[in-house]
């Protein structure tokens, strides 16, 4: 019984030493949180643990737009246009692990089109360096449902990431109840340490 103990006490230290991820920004893009319709190029919201801004003027660069099938509250953003892009700034976080979303199609014309989700550790000023974690086709009709995208960033430091059109994508895409999470660090050497002596206590004492 002391050595299932002692294991089982090895392995919580383990596990209380590794961070968890937490989520520092999340919006469902509603008027209650500061978002309007009809929104152009280069409008931003405090909100939501975060610095909301879209890019690039012309039509549905940004525009806070109701949709039938749309998971949350009465708004979702909507980007059309190649080179469109709708960003997130988490406030004062020590990196980004995860970019969550859901998204349906607003035209059946942005079929065959897509977007990407990029990160960034510049100002975004319009002169900052983006790279492309994943890009994601848009297929099938618009209004159609819903779909739920998790993208992997895991950059430390002071991270932002947006959603930008690629070239080639019509009508564009909604987008609502995004979130980010922060990063979460490797467990450090100590940590993997534990997690092995906790293991080879249990298997020892099955052995027993």
């Amino acid at each position: 019984m002391k050595k299932h103990t002692l294991a089982t006490t090895i392995l919580t230290l383990a596990l209380a030493s590794a961070s968890q991820a937490a989520v520092i920004a999340t919006t469902s893009y509603e008027a209650a949180e500061g978002f309007t319709n009809a929104v152009t190029g280069g409008y931003s919201v405090t909100t939501g643990g975060a610095l909301w801004t879209s890019g690039d003027a012309g039509n549905y660069a940004g525009v806070w737009d109701g949709m039938a099938s749309e998971p949350d509250g009465a708004f979702t953003a909507v980007i059309g246009n190649a080179g469109h892009w709708l960003a997130v700034d988490p406030t004062g976080s020590g990196g980004v692990g995860t970019m969550s979303f859901q998204w349906d199609e607003y035209s059946g014309s942005s079929a065959g089109g897509s977007f990407s989700v990029q990160w960034t550790t510049d100002v975004i000023n319009g002169t900052e360096t983006w790279t492309t974690a994943e890009s994601i086709a848009q297929t099938g009709a618009a209004n159609s449902g819903f779909i739920q995208e998790n993208v992997v960033i895991d950059q430390a430091g002071d991270v932002k990431v947006r959603i930008v059109m690629d070239a080639g994508s019509g009508n564009g895409s909604s987008f609502d109840l995004m979130s980010v999470t922060d990063f979460t660090p490797v467990p450090e050497p100590s940590s993997t340490a534990l997690l092995g002596l906790g293991g080879l206590a249990l298997i020892l004492r099955r052995r027993k």
